[in-house]
């Protein structure tokens, strides 16, 4: 009996016990799971477009973005600042893609999402963070 609950217990073990603590795991089915990201991405971009009240619709649109920024999707993150409203929230969530994108490797895109901001000011701290790599 003693012999089967040790052999259980290094089962367990050798396995994993079948968590990892909320980390991603790159597989060979990483283009399908970036190609499902993109559709995530959109889809809450869109839904984000549709909320009328113009406040409500800013707040959602900074959050696609910054999301979508960390994820390395460019494209969306710049789709989602530039429907935005008010031009101090815009600068912001651009200021705050921006810097995230920086910081995953995405330069250029980086600076096509701060291109969009108002302040120069803040635009130009925006290029500073993006020309260190986000830091």
């Amino acid at each position: 009996m003693r012999l089967f609950a040790l052999l259980t217990i290094l089962i367990v073990f050798a396995c994993g016990c079948g968590g990892r603590g909320g980390r991603s795991v790159k597989t060979e089915g990483g283009d399908a799971n970036a190609a499902a990201d993109s559709e995530n991405f959109a889809g809450r971009l869109e839904a984000a477009k549709a909320i009328h009240d113009s406040n409500k619709r800013d707040a959602a649109l900074a959050k696609v973005a910054l999301d979508a920024a960390e994820a390395g999707e460019g494209e969306i993150a710049k789709e989602a600042v530039k429907t935005m409203y008010s031009n101090n929230a815009k600068d912001d969530a651009c200021y705050n893609a921006a810097v995230a994108l920086a910081r995953v490797g995405k330069g250029k895109e980086a600076k096509a999402v701060a291109d969009l901001m108002f302040s120069t000011n803040r635009k130009d701290e925006a290029m500073t963070k993006i020309a260190g790599g986000g830091k």
